[in-house]
């Protein structure tokens, strides 16, 4: 059994998604393809976006390289250039989105993997601070990143 695999076919778990063969059964947690849908939808939210980075740690998440094969492919079709930011320390994460910050019509996608995760608040408050529209796989970056984040500080309500 597996859980949380993002392509149980190209990571050899199994030889089809249709007849997958063995004893294996389990989920794939994220399709590859959606990373064109994340495209999408940072698109709908920001049409100036010309430029989108897609940031991710690809030494623990080689996986991500498919949704970034994705994204890469769909980027003509939005109009949009596709680069990668492959992030292994805070000070990485800082450098691509302060970066994105001075070059205008820039967005910044986040595939899901534990580095990112871990620093959600720090990066989404980055974006935010940069004023850098960007897509998550998760509520969490939303969430956290909104409390951390300064400009936030003095709108949100005491309790």
């Amino acid at each position: 059994m597996f859980a949380a695999v993002s392509d149980p076919v190209g990571q050899g778990f199994v030889t089809s998604v249709s007849r997958p063969g063995g004893n294996l059964t389990g989920f794939s947690n994220f399709d590859p393809d959606i990373g064109s849908k994340w495209l999408q939808l940072l698109k709908d939210v920001a049409p100036s976006v010309a430029h989108v980075t897609v940031m991710f740690n690809p030494r623990i998440s080689p996986y991500n390289a498919l949704w970034m094969k994705a994204i890469e492919q769909a980027g003509p079709g939005f109009q949009v250039s596709v680069s990668q930011a492959s992030v292994q320390s805070d000070e990485d994460i800082r450098d691509a989105i302060t970066g994105l910050g001075t070059k205008p019509g820039s967005g910044l996608l986040v595939p899901a993997d534990a580095f990112t995760f871990e620093r959600a608040a720090m990066i989404t408050a980055l974006a935010l601070g940069n004023k850098i529209p960007a897509v998550y796989p998760f509520p969490r970056f939303a969430l956290e990143g909104r409390s951390n984040c300064l400009w936030c500080r003095p709108c949100r309500p005491t309790s």
